[in-house]
């Protein structure tokens, strides 16, 4: 009987997760058994043989370079490059998913020994073993192995070696996404962290969509990939935006096709730097109203992986009233059912996002406003704006707010205000110029120009 075996994709992730958590690499060492690797799958035998020899031998976590000493093999060098590149995955649904897997086959084993003796006339032995043995499968588990209950004290030094492992192969979970926005990026220390989602609340046409592709195209210019889910307009509309976005140029320009071949060429070299670094936007557009759900956008981000061969850095959805929970509730057609409705699909991107260790960004559509308020230059919105739904920014990490009045939409400038900035400093206003002509809701040069007070210390 052939026993289920390891996928290259998981072994990938529960390797990774081994190389950079002690509690998982103890498991791992003594349950992840070699029988249960492909044949076809020689080169991760072979890694996971150097891993259990040293953690073993030594009680301590290995390198890379210690998995590929004194071995030839260039599959093993390209299976180590492969499990190190891998995107971190959740420990906890790692372990669920490794003790599934472990009980799946100790049932397949019992079910073959249990058929042998029956058949070979030893029906009561083989009821017996039946009832012995399924009991145990019925009761493993491998979580015992690690503690429910974390000590804040006796586990410190083991978080902190963690800290360090993860940090020496890339994995810091201080790897930021940046908004792109200055003042912005330095109140938060860089930007967003995986598992992080902001929000951006704005008025109608106020400039949300921009917002959110200028925080895509800031990101990919920085070797990040971000996958943009547009339930709003037609695929055509938003690439036309992304392209006005990152070429600066006119959408005029853009949608007639005239783009002079010497800013072709610099084109060019702009689109060969972000391939360089790894950078990249992908786009999925539904062009009909109510026909994406936040089940299909966690389809969307697996589809990706499969495509890409990795989770997207940013996943960006455009914009949040449009997507539905996915959760099969009805929600009534109502002001209190739709603000059910919303917080409902901000907690499930949020979900997402933690899931996949990805950052989020959306944004949200501000009740109205009367312009006796919104044409104060010392107005600004709060959550309060959020059309009933107060609830809306607790989902996010960030919620931030756009304020122009009728004169700054002229003059393309605004203020964005810090509803909420996780544990950073909040409640604070940034002053800025868009270049909104141009597709861009962020031009650096004029901000810093225009209110270089704000930048000074």
């Amino acid at each position: 009987m052939a026993y289920e075996q390891f996928t290259p994709h998981f072994l990938n992730e529960v390797l990774k997760l081994s190389l950079v958590n002690k509690d998982v690499a103890s498991i791992v060492a003594e349950h992840l058994q070699f029988s249960l690797i492909p044949v076809e799958l020689k080169s991760y035998k072979i890694v996971l043989k150097k891993f259990v020899d040293y953690y073993k031998s030594t009680n301590r976590l290995p390198t890379s370079g210690i998995l590929t000493q004194s071995i030839q093999d260039p599959d093993v060098y390209d299976t180590v490059s492969k499990i190190i590149e891998t995107k971190l995955p959740d420990k906890d649904s790692i372990l669920q998913s490794l003790e599934d897997y472990i009980k799946r086959v100790k049932f397949q084993k019992l079910y073959t020994q249990i058929a042998e003796r029956y058949n070979n006339g030893d029906q009561e032995e083989a009821i017996e073993l039946q009832a012995q043995e399924s009991q145990k499968i019925v009761n493993f588990s491998i979580k015992g192995k690690t503690s429910y209950f974390e000590d804040v004290f006796d586990g410190f030094k083991e978080r902190d070696d963690n800290r360090f492992n993860e940090s020496q192969i890339g994995e810091s979970s201080h790897q930021k996404v940046p908004f792109g926005i200055d003042l912005l990026d330095s109140i938060t220390f860089g930007g967003s962290e995986p598992g992080e989602t902001d929000c951006f609340l704005g008025r109608s046409g106020s400039g949300k969509t921009k917002f959110l592709r200028w925080r895509g195209v800031s990101a990919a210019r920085l070797g990040f990939k971000v996958l943009h889910i547009q339930a709003e307009g037609t695929k055509k509309e938003c690439m036309d935006g992304y392209d006005c976005t990152w070429t600066a140029m006119y959408k005029r320009d853009i949608k007639s096709g005239n783009v002079p071949p010497e800013m072709l060429k610099r084109f060019d070299k702009i689109i060969s730097d972000i391939r360089n670094k790894g950078g990249s936007i992908k786009v999925v557009a539904f062009e009909q109203f109510d026909t994406v759900s936040m089940r299909d956008v966690r389809n969307l981000v697996l589809d990706y992986y499969k495509i890409e061969g990795c989770f997207p850095d940013l996943l960006i959805l455009d914009y949040l009233e449009l997507f539905d929970p996915g959760n099969g509730k009805r929600y009534a057609t109502s002001t209190e059912g739709e603000k059910y409705r919303r917080e409902a699909t901000a907690r499930s991107f949020k979900n997402i996002c933690n899931e996949f260790k990805i950052r989020g960004a959306t944004a949200s559509q501000a009740n109205d406003i009367a312009p006796a308020d919104y044409n104060r230059q010392d107005y600004v919105m709060t959550r309060h704006n959020t059309a009933g739904a107060k609830g809306l920014p607790d989902s996010f990490s960030y919620f931030l707010t756009w304020n122009v009045t009728s004169d700054e939409y002229e003059d393309q400038c605004g203020r964005l205000h810090i509803d909420k900035c996780r544990e950073y400093k909040g409640k604070q206003t940034i002053r800025m110029c868009t270049a909104f002509d141009r597709d861009r809701f962020y031009d650096r040069a004029r901000t810093i120009r225009e209110f270089s007070e704000d930048y000074e210390g």
